[in-house]
């Protein structure tokens, strides 16, 4: 008995030294104009028929969380769906790459799933337990003539089996109890499915799977016939400085180029002025300027935070 004790503790250590262990982002919105709302930096989009306003929320166990708020300023209804909308990690936009949000019926229908699970294996203990139970009262009746240590180990293995019951039953309805209020945060905060008409407004909250490595996400939401992009990067959640870096690139062909790095190879720059991504060979760049000082660089060291560090550079003085 002991030796199974171990075998099973011995078990539950080994699973549990190797439950995994998500990583946690801060997702900033890619624009040097945002609105700050009770500590949430919001970016608002609008055009003449539709107005789009998202904050990021968190990230949980894996899984980015975002509020959206869209007004249909539109003569035309149009059909919300969160399960279409996606984004790309830069900078790979390839199709095949898209990453889907969370569509909260099919993980509503999930839950009910294991909700029926649930209630079924309910059943089946308590089936168990009834038949037993039966079974021990037989016993009882027809076990005048055992001893006292016979009537003891009966006793335990009666009281060992309720105490087993009972645990079961404590976590079935622990587990139902938190199925239910995760189905109530979807019927009262994810954004659901729904046919928004002219003049009207919705709101609630859509889920992303996050990859655990990556620079900068680009959110995705098709309304109708429009296709409304919003960029958030990744940055330490330490990370205070207000500052967004964008860089000037000189080109040996006397050519500029501005916006944020966000991604350096041994032979390309990726850089990202709002929705356009541009690569750049470095054999072709002269330079870079930032807060009027120009440094050429033989190789860089990082990219944290939208700012770009160097191993090395050469300020170039009177350009």
């Amino acid at each position: 008995m002991k030796i199974k004790l171990l075998i099973i503790l011995g078990v539950m250590f080994i699973i549990g030294c190797n439950v995994k262990l998500y990583k946690v982002y801060q997702l900033r919105p890619n624009y040097k104009e945002t609105i700050w709302l009770n500590g949430n930096e919001l970016v608002k989009i609008d055009n003449e028929s539709i107005e789009l306003i998202i904050n990021f929320d968190r990230i949980s166990s894996g899984i980015a969380y975002f509020d959206l708020a869209i007004n249909n300023y539109s003569e035309n209804s149009i059909l919300i769906s969160p399960e279409t909308f996606y984004y790309n990690i830069y900078p790979n936009t390839n199709k095949n790459n898209r990453i889907y949000a969370i569509d909260p019926a099919k993980y509503k229908y999930e839950l009910n799933k294991r909700t029926e699970r649930i209630y079924t294996q309910k059943k089946s203990d308590n089936t168990s337990n009834l038949v037993l139970s039966l079974f021990d009262m037989v016993e009882t009746f027809s076990g005048k003539n055992k001893t006292e240590e016979q009537k003891r180990i009966q006793e335990e293995k009666y009281e060992s089996r309720m105490n087993t019951y009972e645990t079961r039953q404590i976590r079935h309805n622990s587990d139902l109890d938190r199925i239910e209020t995760e189905k109530d945060k979807i019927e009262q905060e994810f954004l659901q499915k729904t046919t928004l008409f002219s003049k009207q407004q919705i709101n609630g909250k859509i889920l992303f799977p996050i990859p655990e490595e990556y620079n900068e996400i680009n959110l995705v939401f098709e309304l109708g016939e429009n296709a409304i992009e919003v960029s958030f990067m990744s940055i330490d959640p330490t990370y205070q400085e207000e500052k967004r870096l964008f860089y000037t690139i000189n080109l040996k062909d006397e050519n500029i180029l501005q916006g944020q790095i966000i991604k350096a190879t041994s032979k390309k720059l990726y850089l990202k002025n709002n929705k356009t991504l541009t690569i750049i060979p470095r054999k072709k760049i002269e330079g870079i300027l930032n807060d009027d000082e120009e440094i050429s660089y033989k190789k860089i060291k990082s990219i944290k935070n939208g700012k770009v560090n160097f191993n090395s550079f050469t300020k170039i003085i009177n350009l």
